[in-house]
């Protein structure tokens, strides 16, 4: 698997997700049954970014000792998106 690959799609995604009411006009206000767990999928999004971010920092700054935390990592992550 390609680590920057997998981050990058994760960050956009969670970019989009992130920035839906710029991307689509009122996409908030459309929803409106839901109001309550939009803040969570927000703080989730937020957590997903920063959470792929320092995984590439990892996989490129760390020695290859840190795979099982960079592991633990991507199991978070994916988590995160199942939650959110």
């Amino acid at each position: 698997m390609s680590i920057p690959w997998f981050t990058f799609v994760n960050v956009s995604f969670a970019l989009i997700i992130l920035f839906r009411n710029v991307l689509i006009s009122n996409f908030d206000r459309s929803i409106g049954a839901h109001m309550e767990i939009l803040p969570f999928i927000d703080e989730i999004t937020g957590g997903i970014i920063a959470l792929s971010l320092l995984l590439v920092l990892f996989i490129y700054r760390l020695p290859a000792s840190f795979t099982p935390l960079c592991m633990a990592m991507l199991m978070t992550i994916s988590l995160m998106w199942k939650h959110g």
